[in-house]
């Protein structure tokens, strides 16, 4: 709850980080296995001269969590496995590669790709460069965005896939490491707009694939793709083959008719 407030009030988290989140649980989970081997028991509890097995296991489990959890905190090499992930998406997320591009304005970094921050401004580097936009509806404050990131995104054939299109990330909540509060406001109003006239709500995750036209924000006809919520690998490959390929047919479409025209 409170690092919600924290993320949501400020760009960076003052207090409640993800180390500090992270240090509380490995405490808490500490002082669970203490409690249940009757190192320590409160005032209303019964005195026991022993414990049960099933007592034990869970004791040992608490230990063995709060060990995991400091290779998480602690060590340069983050675990890989599904648990690793889950834990993750549950903290407040830590995000790195801040900065601002030349074209594209303020940027974040994922798996050294650049997401722009403003939909406005990818979508001119779209339609300059040619290149599809892929839309990424996200939010900092959620937790099956985060798990997308760690996991499906950061697949290999999906990172390759992502290099073929212009990238942005429409937060719907509020805008990370900016501190501009009306360009924030501004550009979450845009993405809130968006995302219920697409999708009918602001749902998290979302994606989308759109054709590089100027007119792209304005006519939902150009939108080549979709797919909501949690997505496994092959069908996000899927939707990204099937975005970019239209998205290629309606651009040798147009030069046809310009050369037609000519």
């Amino acid at each position: 709850f409170f690092s919600v407030a924290d993320q949501t009030w400020n760009p960076t988290p003052l207090i409640f980080d993800q180390e500090l989140v992270l240090s509380a649980w490995m405490v808490i989970s500490i002082c669970a296995g203490i409690y249940l081997l009757g190192l320590f028991r409160t005032d209303h509890d019964t005195p026991t001269e022993s414990i049960g097995v099933l007592r034990m296991v869970s004791a040992m489990s608490f230990f063995g969590l709060a060990a995991y959890l400091a290779v998480g905190l602690l060590s340069p090499q983050k675990p890989g496995g599904q648990l690793w992930q889950n834990i993750h998406a549950f903290l407040p997320p830590k995000f790195e590669g801040s900065g601002v591009n030349e074209d594209l304005g303020p940027v974040l970094e994922h798996d050294g790709l650049e997401y722009a921050l403003d939909i406005r401004k990818a979508l001119e580097v779209a339609v300059a460069q040619k290149k599809p936009l892929f839309i990424d509806f996200t939010g900092v404050n959620c937790i099956n965005c985060r798990k997308m990131e760690r996991g499906t995104l950061a697949n290999r054939a999906i990172h390759e896939r992502l290099k073929k299109f212009v990238r942005v990330q429409a937060f719907l909540d509020t805008i990370p490491e900016v501190t501009d509060r009306v360009f924030v406001n501004e550009v979450v109003e845009i993405n809130q707009a968006l995302a219920q006239e697409w999708y009918g709500d602001v749902s998290m995750p979302s994606y989308a694939v759109v054709a590089p036209s100027p007119e792209a924000l304005k006519d939902a006809r150009l939108i080549q793709s979709r797919v909501a919520g949690l997505t496994d690998v092959a069908k996000f490959a899927e939707f990204l083959d099937s975005g970019f390929n239209k998205a290629a047919k309606i651009q040798a479409r147009g030069k046809m008719l310009s050369q037609i025209a000519k």
